[in-house]
């Protein structure tokens, strides 16, 4: 075999035979991008990630080949030579590659290659899985692949690292091809259509990002199922795999794409992949704020062992003050110690994501029967997530099993975010007298109990 002075083989022409040509599910118009896999010749070689082919069909009236990158490559068969299958996503367009686009099984087609640089694959994510950042922009089938160091948003510093990828249209194909190269959870995969989504079902990434334009998951355009936690700007900030299911049933008759994507992302977590985000392209600075900061946008479906609430434990108080400071410096919680907390430990839960502790909330029980819901905070990077409603549903759910009769919360200046989970004004004179004892008349705070 001929190789380059680094070592790489030159490319070779071979034959193949189709072994299936389909138009891809996913593609909007359906019927626009071709999946075409390709059964090479006993002996030939398997490409690298990021290599592309001159591909002819032996029955084309087309004097040169189309380029076209390689999406997935297999080993089939070992024992009678080795067979590789090569898989492309072909876009619709001129001659070629409506050619291409019309080959049946069995049709016969010749191709040079391997050609062009392979993407080069730092040791440290095949050893450690903790790579040296690499960006892959796609535009067409042009791929560019450049280095950044990894962002530790939580501190300012080079700490975290892990691989970037970012592919557009039909540029996805390669560099989702480079993708399945890296170990699973090693990378995010940010993918953007102008419309429909593909290429994208071999995924293991970390986290999966979906750009689309003109469309938001949002109440102004489609109909909410009960229960579901709005932003301030009246999207659903996240979904779990069963709640995408009771979206799209609400909204089965609805239009566009978004239902579409929301498939291919339930796919996706089932397949391996986090989380999902789904983002609006339309909005300025979109893709950078998810990429190096904590605060996101748009709507993030996510699997079921992805964030969750769960009791505090004595290591998450220095984690829990730090959320509650910006609360209390505000006056809208109350201070308290870390001894007060750890004296009342049982009482807090807190809302676990990535390993880190960013909300909490306590319930308090009372002799006779009431129960108080106290000390609600979340960190303002993840506001969006509505991950307040579902502290306020767990512990609604633990003062039922406890026997509370009756629940109420003490505020001065979050009324209206509890009268919309269904808390509405009562009297001081309701609550039990131990807790009436503690009221500052310099506070104010207002009762609000929970609607029977």
């Amino acid at each position: 075999m001929f190789t380059d002075c680094q070592g790489l083989p030159y490319p070779v022409f071979a034959k193949g035979v189709v072994s299936e040509c389909a138009p891809l599910v996913g593609a909007v118009p359906f019927g626009s991008v071709y999946s075409l896999k390709v059964l090479l010749e006993a002996g030939s070689q398997e490409p690298a990630a990021g290599q592309f082919y001159m591909l002819h069909a032996v029955r084309s009236d087309v004097l040169l080949g189309r380029p076209i990158s390689v999406f997935h490559s297999e080993v089939l068969s070992e024992e009678e030579g080795r067979r590789v299958e090569l898989t492309f996503l072909i876009l619709l367009k001129g001659q070629g590659t409506k050619e291409l686009c019309s080959l049946d099984f069995g049709d016969l087609i010749n191709l040079i290659g391997p050609c062009g640089n392979r993407f080069p694959v730092p040791q440290s994510v095949v050893e450690c899985a903790q790579p040296l950042r690499s960006l892959s922009l796609s535009k067409g089938e042009t791929t560019e692949t450049l280095s950044d160091c990894g962002f530790d948003t939580a501190s300012g510093l080079l700490n975290h690292r892990k691989v970037l990828i970012i592919g557009g249209g039909i540029g996805v194909a390669p560099v989702a091809g480079f993708a399945e190269t890296l170990p699973p959870q090693s990378y995010d995969f940010y993918a953007s259509f102008k419309s429909g989504s593909y290429g994208l079902e071999n995924l293991k990434a970390d986290k999966l990002f979906f750009m689309l334009f003109n469309e938001e998951i949002c109440a102004q355009k489609y109909s909410i199922p009960e229960g579901f936690a709005l932003s301030e700007t009246g999207n659903i900030p996240a979904m779990n795999l069963e709640e995408v299911d009771r979206f799209v049933e609400k909204n089965f008759t609805s239009g566009g794409e978004v239902k579409n994507i929301l498939k291919a992302a339930q796919e996706a977590c089932r397949a391996g992949v986090t989380r999902v985000h789904i983002l609006n392209g339309n909005l300025d600075g979109v893709l950078p704020c998810e990429i190096f900061s904590g605060l996101g946008s748009g709507t993030m479906i996510y699997t079921g062992g992805y964030g969750k609430v769960r009791q505090m434990e004595q290591t998450d108080i220095p984690s829990v003050l730090a959320i509650m400071k910006p609360f209390v410096e505000s006056g809208k919680l109350l201070p308290r110690t870390e001894a007060q907390i750890a004296e009342g430990l049982e009482d807090y839960i807190v809302y676990e994501l990535d390993g880190g502790i960013h909300a909490c909330a306590a319930l308090h029980f009372y002799e006779d029967g009431q129960a108080e819901i106290a000390a609600v905070a979340v960190d303002e990077n993840y506001a969006h997530m509505g991950i307040g409603p579902k502290l306020i549903d767990t512990l609604i759910g633990q003062a039922g099993e406890g026997g509370a009769e009756s629940i109420f919360i003490m505020t001065t200046q979050t009324a209206d975010w509890f009268e919309k989970l269904g808390f509405e004004e009562d009297t001081l004179d309701s609550i039990p007298e131990e807790r009436r004892k503690l009221w500052d008349s310099r506070r104010g705070s207002k009762v609000f109990r929970l609607k029977k």
